[in-house]
């Protein structure tokens, strides 16, 4: 039971117990704590787990690094931040080396004692290359359909993309309403 907390709901900010059993609430309300283990909020703000969409890394490592080792200190620092689930983030990179950090991700996410990987956000090499910003040119050569042919492997493919709509036709090919797309491409963040 959380005690002595500022329980930020929905719609409003209330002062209650906060009680938890096996990882989920089960009871929001004044009662005072009979058999539960105690941790008092000392009038602190306690709110639900954050989801991170967007985000290479964390603690001196990033995704691209394609190990089990670096994921680990990337989802442990990034919990501590109050991140409970999260899609790591490729970099606009060679398709050999986004394929790795793909691989490495989903090969690893439900072993890392930490929060929760959701699945992957893939960053590029989709972009238009007269508004690529900071992605590098180099990487920017393949189509999306042929990223999803690389990529998505089933179950194990991005579950979110960054790509901008005046690539290569793609609104003629895909429509303008990308958060609705069967192809899972939504537009960058």
């Amino acid at each position: 039971c959380i005690t002595n907390g500022k329980l930020i709901l929905k719609d409003q900010i209330i002062e209650n117990n906060l009680y938890i059993k096996e990882n989920k609430i089960v009871e929001i309300s004044d009662r005072k704590p009979v058999d539960e283990e105690i941790i008092d909020a000392k009038g602190n703000y306690v709110s639900p787990g954050f989801i991170e969409m967007h985000s290479h890394g964390r603690g001196g490592h990033d995704c691209m690094e394609a190990t089990k080792e670096s994921l680990k200190v990337i989802c442990d620092e990034t919990l501590k931040t109050g991140v409970t689930s999260y899609l790591p983030t490729t970099m606009t990179m060679s398709i050999e080396d986004t394929a790795k950090a793909i691989e490495n991700i989903y090969q690893h996410k439900d072993d890392l004692d930490s929060l929760r990987i959701l699945g992957v956000h893939m960053e590029g090499p989709f972009f238009s290359k007269a508004k690529c910003g900071a992605q590098p040119e180099e990487y920017d050569t393949h189509s999306a359909e042929g990223g999803d042919q690389q990529s998505e492997g089933g179950d194990s493919g991005p579950e979110r993309r960054a790509l901008w709509a005046e690539r290569d036709n793609h609104q003629e090919k895909h429509g303008h309403h990308h958060s609705q797309s069967q192809s899972k491409i939504y537009p960058p963040m």
